[in-house]
C-alpha cells in the first residue's frame, strides 16, 4: 500500500529516546538512496489504524531527510504478532553491525519478554535465558547483561555506552572502571572514542588514565620517564592484553563446546594449568607494584 512517510510509526520495541539512531548510517542510507533510489519495501504492521514499521528505521529517517514527511512510499503491511515484531527488530541490528546501542536494546527487550514469561523479576534472568532466547553466544549475551547490570547499578550512564559503538570496547570499559568518579569515566570514555581504540587495549588504558585522573601530582613525575622505556612498557601491556584475549577465547570455546576426545582434555588441562601460573605471576606483581605505590606516594590504590 502507498502511505506518507509521517504515518508510519517506529516498532513499539523500540526504544529512540534510550537508543537513538545512529547518525552516521543515515547519513550513509542517505548517499546510498541519492546515488541508487530507494528500492528496498518496507514491512510494517496496522494495530488500531496505527501502521508499526517492523524494521528499516534508519531508512525512514534517511527517506523523511530527503524526501520530507509527506513523501509517499510503498509499503508491505502484514499481521505480525509482538514476538516477531521485536524478533524482526533483532534480526534488522544484526544484519547491520554488532552495535553496543543494538545488542543492549535487543537484550533489554527480550529479558523484559522473559521475565513476564518466567513470572520472575529482570534481575533474576539469567545470560542462558538470554543466549537461549535470542539464540545469541553466550559471550555475546554476558557482555550484554554486564553492560546492563552497570547502568541499572549506576556505574556508568547509557548515553556513555551508546557513544562506545563497539560492544568488545564497551565491555572492556565497564570492567575497568571500578570506583573511578563519574566525571573521570566521561572524560575517559570520550578519549576512548576519540582515539579508536581496539578492546586490547581498552583496558589498561583506561586503568592507567582514571588513576592519572584520580592523582595529577604522579602524572608530573610520569611525564619525565624517557621514551624508550614508555615503548618497553607498552610492548609488555600489549602482549598481556593479547594472552587476556586469547583466555577470553579459550572460555567461550570451552562454554560453546563438549568433547570426549582425551587428547584435546589434556591440551585444554596444559592450557588451563598455564594461565592459572600465569595468573599467580600477575597477581603477586600486582600485590607489589600497589604496595610500593602506597609506601612511595602514600596512595592507596
Amino acid at each position: 500500500m502507498k502511505i506518507k512517510l509521517k504515518q508510519i510509526n517506529k516498532n513499539p520495541f523500540r526504544d529512540l529516546k534510550k537508543y537513538p539512531l545512529d547518525t552516521d548510517k543515515i547519513k550513509k542510507l542517505e548517499k546510498s538512496i541519492q546515488e541508487t533510489d530507494f528500492w528496498d519495501n518496507l514491512l510494517a504492521r496496522s494495530i488500531d489504524n496505527e501502521i508499526q514499521l517492523a524494521y528499516g528505521h534508519h531508512r525512514l529517517q534517511a527517506l523523511k531527510n530527503i524526501y520530507g514527511d509527506s513523501f509517499e512510499i510503498d509499503i508491505n503491511v502484514k499481521n505480525i504478532d509482538d514476538e516477531t515484531m521485536f524478533k524482526i527488530m533483532v534480526n534488522e541490528n544484526d544484519s547491520w553491525y554488532d552495535s553496543t546501542s543494538n545488542i543492549d536494546e535487543a537484550a533489554e527487550k527480550a529479558i523484559d519478554i522473559i521475565s513476564k514469561k518466567q513470572n520472575k523479576d529482570k534481575e533474576k534472568v539469567t545470560v542462558k535465558d538470554l543466549q537461549s532466547f535470542l539464540g545469541w553466544s553466550l559471550g555475546k549475551a554476558k557482555y550484554s547483561i554486564t553492560r546492563i547490570n552497570a547502568v541499572r547499578n549506576g556505574k556508568i550512564t547509557r548515553d556513555t555506552l551508546n557513544n562506545i559503538k563497539t560492544s568488545s570496547v564497551a565491555t572492556s570499559f565497564v570492567n575497568s572502571i571500578n570506583g573511578a568518579k563519574k566525571e573521570h569515566i566521561e572524560i575517559v570514555a570520550k578519549e576512548i572514542v576519540k582515539q579508536d581504540l581496539s578492546h586490547i587495549h581498552v583496558s589498561e588504558y583506561t586503568k592507567e588514565r582514571l588513576f592519572d585522573l584520580k592523582h595529577p601530582t604522579v602524572q608530573n613525575k610520569k611525564n619525565n620517564i624517557t621514551k624508550d622505556v614508555k615503548q618497553k612498557l607498552k610492548n609488555i601491556s600489549d602482549r598481556a592484553a593479547q594472552t587476556q584475549l586469547d583466555i577470553s577465547k579459550l572460555k567461550d570455546f570451552l562454554n560453546q563446546c563438549s568433547t570426549n576426545d582425551t587428547a584435546l582434555l589434556y591440551e585444554i588441562g596444559i592450557a588451563i594449568k598455564t594461565i592459572k601460573k600465569l595468573k599467580e605471576v600477575i597477581e603477586n606483581l600486582e600485590k607489589n607494584h600497589a604496595q610500593i605505590i602506597s609506601n612511595n606516594l602514600k596512595i592507596t590504590i
